[in-house]
């Protein structure tokens, strides 16, 4: 099943509220001033940052869920863009953000995506990461179960992806091929996602 706009925003999205609050609130606390974010889907995440007055360029492979109405304080730049080459200059942005787009990724695309973010955050930026925490090992619960069947729902690719990450650990070991330092690390979904604030 491919899930488009119109089903995110009133099934899926309304899950994701809280996490992208607590994310957005680190943003504005942080004082950023030009963010960048990475498979921004429908571009919520990006709008409640915007709405703080700070400026935002979104970037997706699809520009297929970019709103076409919303209000922003901070100037809001949609791009559609292959996050593995985005056509931006080095060093454009104090931070930059992937929120549930890793996990959905082929798993050779993961390191090069990462890769270009870091290319185009400034000296002493930050990487921020949302995505799925699940220790395969746990005890069954419903936040997992919710979360495994979402990505069942999204198709054989989507679904295959999701397993791939989740059985190579997730974002640490990622993090530790680049030679970043996890700062933060806020649990989200009942423990089985977090947010992971890193550093070079």
């Amino acid at each position: 099943m491919k899930i488009n706009r119109l089903f995110y925003t009133i099934f899926i999205e309304p899950l994701l509220s809280a996490p992208k609050k607590t994310l957005k609130d680190i943003i504005v606390k942080k004082r950023y001033t030009d963010i960048l974010e990475v498979g921004c889907g429908t571009g919520k995440q990006s709008i409640m940052i915007s709405q703080s007055g700070i400026n935002v360029t979104c970037v997706d492979i699809s520009d297929s869920m970019f709103p076409k109405n919303y209000s922003s304080k901070g100037k809001l730049t949609f791009l559609k863009a292959d996050g593995r080459s985005i056509p931006l200059n080095s060093k454009s942005f104090d931070a930059a953000l992937i929120s549930l787009a890793l996990h959905e990724m082929d798993k050779e695309y993961r390191i090069p995506v990462l890769k270009e973010m870091l290319r185009l955050l400034r000296d002493r930026g930050s990487l921020y990461i949302m995505d799925y925490s699940i220790n395969p090992q746990t005890r069954k619960s419903f936040a997992k179960f919710t979360i495994k069947f979402i990505e069942w729902l999204a198709g054989k690719r989507h679904n295959r992806n999701f397993k791939n990450f989740i059985q190579n650990g997730g974002v640490p070991p990622l993090a530790a091929q680049l030679n970043l330092k996890i700062k933060v690390k806020i649990p989200i979904f009942g423990g089985s996602g977090a947010i992971f604030g890193l550093t070079k």
